[in-house]
């Protein structure tokens, strides 16, 4: 909400202003106060080596792109 008001208008207060709109007056002012519950979930735990491997893609830093791959087990 706070990005499409910014643009068309600005403020100083106005951050506070739009939480406190939403939070007192707005239609989701009620959802806020009860959020839904979100199930965690854990992953089984590797058996044996590359069972299950996790992999990422840092982008530039200190000026190299990395792949990171972590073996779970």
């Amino acid at each position: 909400m706070k990005s499409l008001v910014r643009k068309y208008a600005y403020w100083p207060s106005m951050d506070y202003d739009i939480e406190e709109m939403v939070r007192l007056r707005g239609p989701y002012g009620a959802a806020a106060k009860q959020p839904l519950k979100a199930t965690l979930y854990s992953w089984p735990p590797a058996t044996k080596p590359l069972d299950r491997i996790h992999i990422d893609y840092v982008g530039l830093r200190l000026g190299k792109h990395f792949l990171i791959i972590v073996d779970a087990y």
